[in-house]
C-alpha cells in the first residue's frame, strides 16, 4: 500500500483531511524503519538502585550542587559519605 493510499484510509477511518507533503511522508517513514533497525535486538538495562551523586545529576540534567541539596532536605534518599556517597532516584 503506497503512502497516498494509507492516508486515504485515514481520511475514511477518521473523517479528517489534512495536507502533508509526500515527500515529507517519506523521510518519516524512512527515519522510523532507520529507527526500528536500530532498536533490533536492544535490550533495556535498568540503572543501579543507588548510583553516584555525578551519575544522579547527568540523569536528571541537574548539577551535583542540586543533588546535594536535595540529599539534604531529604528529596532523595542517600547513604555512605564522600567519594563512596550513593543517591537512591
Amino acid at each position: 500500500m503506497t503512502t497516498h493510499e494509507k492516508a486515504r484510509e485515514l481520511v475514511k477511518e477518521d473523517n479528517m483531511l489534512i495536507a502533508i507533503d509526500a515527500s515529507r511522508i517519506e523521510r518519516l517513514e524512512d527515519e522510523l524503519r532507520k529507527l526500528r533497525a536500530a532498536l533490533d535486538g536492544a535490550t533495556i538495562k535498568p540503572r543501579p538502585e543507588w548510583i553516584k551523586i555525578s551519575e544522579a545529576a547527568e540523569a536528571l540534567g541537574v548539577s551535583t550542587d542540586t543533588i546535594r541539596r536535595k540529599v539534604a532536605s531529604g528529596e532523595i534518599d542517600a547513604k555512605g559519605s564522600g567519594k563512596t556517597r550513593r543517591v537512591r532516584l
